[in-house]
Formats: C-alpha cells, sequence, structure tokens
C-alpha cells in the first residue's frame, strides 16, 4: 500500500478554485453573515451564484419549539440577495427535516440513545436537500458558509479539514457527509479568519452579526435526546405494561442513594424526565444532574448515573462511516472531537464489523461521552470520519 496518504499537509485545500466562465453553484443561504460572506467570495471567484433559503412553516416551527434553530429568517436572506444581486428562492422544508433530523431522534428515543440531532441536521438535512435542490436544476456545484476546508486529489481523494480558523471550525458538524456530496460542496470560508469575513461584510455595507466564537450545536442539543426519551419511550411496549425502576443493586427508587444509579427499564410509562422528577422530589437530589451513562439491550435495560460514571479510559465506536480511509494496519494515535469534549491524542485500533476501539493516551484525560454519541476522528487537520458510542457495555 506503500506510505499512508492521510498524513498529507492540508495545503491543497486553502483556498477554492477559480470558476470557468459559466459555472454555477447553488448556494444555502441561511440569512447569517457567514452564508451571505459566502456569496460574495462566490460571485467574486467568477461564478453564476444562485441562492436558496430553507423556510418552515409556523405550524411547523410551533409544534417543535424545543429547536431554537427553526427560526424565520426570510427577511434577512430577502435582504442579502437584494445587496448581493443574486437571485433568490425560498423553499418550505418540513417534510425534509422531520425526516433527516426528527424521524431518527424519535428513532434513538425509543432506543434511550443519544443523538446528535446538529451533525445530522448540516450532514444529512442541509446538505443534501441542497444537493436534490442542485440536481433538479443541473447545477454542478453547491456551496454553504461552513468554517471547513475541503480538497480533492488525485492520491488522497475527497478530504474534509478543519478550517484555517480553529476557533471556527466546524468540521465536526459535517463528519457525516457523504463523499458524493462533499465532491460537490464549496466552503469558501474554511480558508478566512473571522477578521477578513467581517471585513467583507463591512465592505459591501452589509451589518450582520457575526458570532466569534460560534457554538457547535443549537441550545436546545442537549436536551432534545432526553425529551425524545421521555416521549417515545413508552411506544415501545404496550402501554398497559407497567415501567419500573430499580438502582444497580435492584433496590428500590426510594432507596437510592445520592450519586447513585438509576436502572431504567425501556418503555416505562413516565419516562425519563418523571424518573428525575421523582427522585429529586424524594432528596435525591443529584438524580436531576444523572446521564444515560450505559445500556443493557438483552434486558432492554438502560443506566441513569452521575457524570462520573460516563468516564472511562477507553471507548468503542459503531457505525463508523470515513471520509479518509486510513490505514489502520498499524496503531496510530489521533484526536476525536465530540459534542462537549475535545481530547488530542486517542490510540486507535481497527476493529471487525466497521467498529473501532480507542484508547486514551495521556493518563490526565479521560473519556465523558455517553452511549449513541457521535465522535468525530482527526488526524491532525484532516477529519476522517466519525463514529457512534457502543451503546452496550
Amino acid at each position: 500500500m506503500g506510505s499512508n496518504p492521510y498524513t498529507k499537509s492540508p495545503e491543497a485545500a486553502l483556498g477554492i478554485k477559480k470558476a470557468v466562465a459559466g459555472d454555477r453553484v447553488l448556494l444555502g443561504l441561511s440569512g447569517g453573515a457567514a452564508s451571505a460572506a459566502a456569496a460574495i467570495i462566490l460571485q467574486e471567484q467568477g461564478y453564476s451564484v444562485e441562492l436558496i433559503h430553507f423556510d418552515f412553516s409556523e405550524k411547523f416551527r410551533a409544534a417543535r419549539a424545543e429547536f431554537a434553530c427553526l427560526v424565520d429568517r426570510v427577511k434577512d436572506a430577502e435582504k442579502i440577495a437584494q445587496v448581493t444581486g443574486l437571485p433568490l428562492k425560498i423553499v418550505n422544508a418540513d417534510g425534509y427535516f422531520q425526516q433527516k433530523v426528527i424521524s431518527p431522534l424519535q428513532e434513538n428515543g425509543l432506543q434511550a440513545l443519544n443523538f446528535e440531532s446538529c451533525s445530522s441536521c448540516h450532514s444529512r438535512f442541509k446538505i443534501e436537500f441542497l444537493y436534490h435542490e442542485a440536481m433538479e436544476r443541473k447545477i454542478a456545484h453547491i456551496a454553504t458558509g461552513h468554517f471547513v476546508r475541503i480538497s480533492n486529489e488525485s492520491d488522497l481523494g475527497i478530504s474534509l479539514w478543519r478550517a484555517k480558523d480553529p476557533i471556527q471550525d466546524q468540521s465536526f458538524l459535517l463528519s457525516r457527509t457523504r463523499t458524493l456530496l462533499l465532491k460537490s460542496l464549496i466552503t469558501p470560508l474554511g480558508h478566512l479568519k473571522i477578521a477578513d469575513v467581517e471585513r467583507l461584510l463591512e465592505r459591501k455595507e452589509l451589518s450582520l452579526p457575526l458570532n466569534r466564537k460560534p457554538e457547535l450545536f443549537c441550545n436546545s442539543q442537549k436536551h432534545l435526546s432526553l425529551k425524545y426519551i421521555a416521549e417515545r419511550s413508552a411506544w415501545a411496549v404496550d402501554r398497559e405494561r407497567k415501567g419500573y425502576v430499580l438502582s444497580a443493586d435492584q433496590r428500590a427508587i426510594s432507596e437510592i442513594k445520592a450519586g447513585g444509579v438509576l436502572q431504567y427499564h425501556w418503555g416505562q410509562f413516565e419516562g425519563l424526565e418523571k424518573i428525575r422528577e421523582e427522585a429529586t422530589t424524594k432528596g435525591f437530589k443529584s438524580a436531576a444532574k444523572y446521564q444515560v451513562s450505559a445500556i443493557d439491550p438483552i434486558k432492554h435495560y438502560v443506566y441513569l448515573g452521575p457524570p462520573k460514571h460516563l468516564q472511562r479510559r477507553e471507548l468503542v465506536l459503531e457505525n463508523v462511516q470515513w471520509i479518509a480511509t486510513p490505514d489502520l494496519r498499524r496503531i496510530r494515535e489521533l484526536s476525536i472531537v465530540s459534542r462537549g469534549q475535545r481530547i488530542e491524542k486517542v490510540r486507535a485500533e481497527a476493529l471487525i464489523d466497521n467498529g473501532l476501539h480507542l484508547r486514551l493516551v495521556n493518563d490526565t484525560d479521560v473519556f465523558e461521552i455517553g452511549p449513541g454519541e457521535l465522535v468525530a476522528l482527526y488526524d491532525k487537520e484532516l477529519c476522517l470520519g466519525s463514529g457512534e458510542v457502543y451503546s452496550g457495555f
């Protein structure tokens, strides 16, 4: 196989190619500063830019109030289109968002698993919807305002790299994007610093706020999984069947001590939030901070415990989706990013069935990641792909 190509420098991903006369690109315009800047850059690069804005009906927003990201930004999008002089189409995205984000979230809730709705929104909803719209219009390129770098080289293929500005990097959010879509995707902000983007908007007299330290996740992300676990778990079994809650040593919930573990049976009618309320009212205040720490798929038990129960030195990922296929015949040191954690030194080993076993290198580090959570894998600046934390023991 020769030398491993995925240690290559990302210099080829520092910029975007100049457009050939007549090149068309469909840009997903959120109505925010980043996508506005992307539109301006593509226009100046010589592309024939067309804008599309994904909107949601008021009824759809009202029924999903927990999604703080579903805001009305049509007027912002129209203002950007007016300033840039680019054509804008506004489409309703209710159905596609339901299919790509909400339905998988509900399905994971049935199994008491976490679900990375933000990554799914970016990789599986926004990019895929944009791609399908472009294909219908016979447009070869799609573009977004994500702060990531994408390259396509003969020896490495399609690759996703961290942004030049590490604070703005959003490669985690695109780590589940299929390579077919990455091949068509242009991300003009990946090679820029935040100050460059701000100067660009000022030059166009576009007064749009640009967060200098953006969150990788919407404010509602951390509450979504538990909400849907609570609401949907009752659907897993007959509603007549009574659920039950036990401590790790099989005692009743009233005997649980602070810092203990709750054992939850799938299908419990009240759901996890009800468990928290009951435990808290009985004086076990630590229960309010409990998280899903492990799952027994054989007995259909879900274990809730304090965050310390998530701490471990080893981790197993399943459903790994590679972007750049690594040579894991030899053990390698990688870095990882999850929703709430970034660790720079992790030793990786290949496993069967598209899984990956990770060990920590530094004694001071510890994994604090729950079952079902998404973990992105990196070799320096290169995003190798991502996987889900194994839900069993």
